[in-house]
C-alpha cells in the first residue's frame, strides 16, 4: 500500500528513522518515491493503516515539517553515490582475493567485471534499486565466471544498503 504525504523540507532518511522508532514500524516497508514539485514522499506500508496509526504518521510529517532538515534529497544521492564507490571497491577487492588466492583466473575475473558493468555503473551513481533489479534480472550467471554464490554475496551487499538506506 503506497501511502502519498506532502513534507515540506523533506529528507527521507530522517523520516524513516521516525517511523522505524514509533508504534507503524511493523508495517512500514520503505520510503519509494518523491514528487519534489509537489513536496511530496511516497511511503510504503504493508497493508493500509487504521485510524489510530494514520494519527501517528500524520504527528511524525508534523514534527518533521516543524524541523528544518539540513539534508536534501541531493545530499542523499551524493551520500548513496559515495556508499555505491565504496561498496565497489569491497566487490572489487573480493574479486582480486579470489584471483590472487588462485580461485580464479585473470580471464575468468575479467569476464565477472564485463557482466558487472552495468551494475557498478549504477551503484557508482547512487542507483542501489537499479543496480539490485540490474543484478537480479539481466545478468547472466554462468557457473564457469559470475557463480550463484558470488551474485549472492554482492545482492546480498546492496539488498542491505536497500533496507538500511532507504
Amino acid at each position: 500500500m503506497i501511502i502519498n504525504k506532502t513534507i515540506l523540507n523533506i529528507n527521507a532518511v530522517t523520516l524513516k528513522a521516525e517511523i522505524l522508532a514509533s508504534t507503524i514500524a511493523a508495517k512500514f516497508t520503505g520510503v519509494v518515491g518523491y514528487n519534489i514539485d509537489e513536496d511530496e514522499v511516497l511511503l510504503e506500508f504493508t497493508e493500509a493503516l487504521d485510524a489510530t496509526e494514520e494519527d501517528v504518521l500524520d504527528t511524525l510529517i508534523t514534527n518533521h515539517d516543524s524541523t528544518p532538515t539540513p539534508l536534501s534529497l541531493e545530499d542523499v544521492y551524493a551520500q548513496r553515490e559515495t556508499d555505491g564507490v565504496g561498496y565497489y571497491r569491497t566487490v572489487q577487492a573480493q574479486l582480486a582475493k579470489d584471483y590472487f588466492d588462485g580461485n580464479t583466473d585473470f580471464a575468468t575475473t575479467r569476464a565477472i567485471e564485463t557482466k558487472l558493468e552495468k551494475v557498478v555503473a549504477l551503484l557508482v551513481r547512487g542507483n542501489w534499486m537499479s543496480a539490485k533489479d540490474e543484478l537480479e534480472n539481466n545478468v547472466v550467471i554462468d557457473a564457469a565466471d559470475l557463480t550463484v554464490a558470488l551474485r549472492d554475496f554482492i545482492l546480498s551487499g546492496i539488498n542491505d544498503y536497500i533496507t538500511n538506506n532507504y
